[in-house]
């Protein structure tokens, strides 16, 4: 594995535990560090060029092979640190948000009672001043999302500035991007924009949205939501399959013992102390950017090698 210490002894332990396929595990705990990373860093490949480090990936396995169980082990200290800090800025969240609330109703107030009166200029631009200044209080933070519409994941994205990941253990998330609640259409702009933090315009009656999203994605579904995927009109020809890094990793159903020790309770301890230390990284203006290592740029371009050929 190319994980380093101790992503790599996590999904090791993990897969041996429960008796899975390690690439799983491998992946779950990569979209896991890009969900706590994106936006924060860049890796500067050449000096004009530059990749977020945001992933699109999908895992599909047969019934009975514990997804659900390598979702939640990978996923509780994302959890565990979103749970956390909500807790931890709730008392001031909210009393921002009273206070805005307050203070719309006020202006609003202002403004109905001009309408009853002949309005001095002074009075519109005294109105127009306190609406231009009044700014809206911060979202409770949120990581992730596994139910969403591709509406509401821009909403998010506006909540969160421009980043957020979809991580899920069920495929039902495709079938409401494909328009499950809107007719059977879709946009999935977001969805592409998302994937190299595209500019991303979105009017609406009430706000515009300009952002530059970064959206990391995370499916351990069935092998039979590859094939409905592969199949919808929504998806096809717009490129959004080719975002995706696939893997159909072979079963170890009929071979597994069923009698594997628990965790090595250091093993997770180190594992969750490592992705709380880059949740807590906070977020700059502009992301920072690393640069690739000798090692790391030549397996970059045999990478790029092989994709050319394929």
């Amino acid at each position: 594995s190319y994980l380093p210490s101790p992503y790599k002894e996590f999904a090791a332990a993990l897969s041996e535990r429960l008796e899975t396929p390690e690439s799983a595990a491998v992946l779950c705990v990569l979209s896991v560090i890009a969900t706590a990373t994106q936006k924060k860093y860049q890796i500067l490949i050449e000096d004009d060029y530059a990749e977020p480090l945001n992933l699109y990936v999908m895992v599909a396995m047969p019934p009975a092979n514990r997804k659900s169980a390598i979702f939640n082990y990978c996923m509780k200290p994302v959890s565990d640190f979103e749970e956390r800090e909500c807790d931890r800025l709730r008392p001031m969240i909210q009393t921002m948000q009273s206070d805005y609330c307050s203070q719309k109703r006020l202006i609003e107030n202002e403004r109905k009672r001009l309408t009853v009166k002949k309005a001095n200029e002074g009075a519109v631009e005294e109105i127009s001043k306190r609406e231009a200044e009044l700014k809206e209080p911060p979202a409770f933070p949120q990581f992730f999302l596994n139910d969403t519409t591709t509406e509401t994941l821009s909403q998010t994205l506006m909540e969160q500035k421009g980043k957020i990941s979809v991580l899920s253990d069920e495929g039902g998330i495709l079938d409401t991007f494909s328009g499950l609640y809107t007719g059977g259409t879709s946009n999935i702009d977001v969805l592409l924009k998302g994937w190299d933090g595209g500019v991303l315009r979105i009017r609406r009656k009430d706000k515009n949205i300009y952002l530059k999203p970064t959206i990391t994605i995370f499916l351990i579904v069935q092998p039979v939501i590859f094939e409905n995927m592969a199949k919808n009109r929504n998806f096809i020809g717009k490129g959004f399959f080719e975002r995706f890094l696939y893997c159909l990793p072979k079963s170890k159903i009929g071979y597994r013992q069923n009698r594997r020790e628990v965790l090595p309770a250091e093993t997770v301890k180190n594992y969750e102390a490592a992705v709380k230390s880059l949740l807590q990284i906070p977020y700059g203006k502009t992301p920072i950017f690393m640069r690739l290592s000798k090692r790391a740029k030549e397996v970059w371009y045999k990478f790029q090698d092989e994709i050319e050929l394929n």
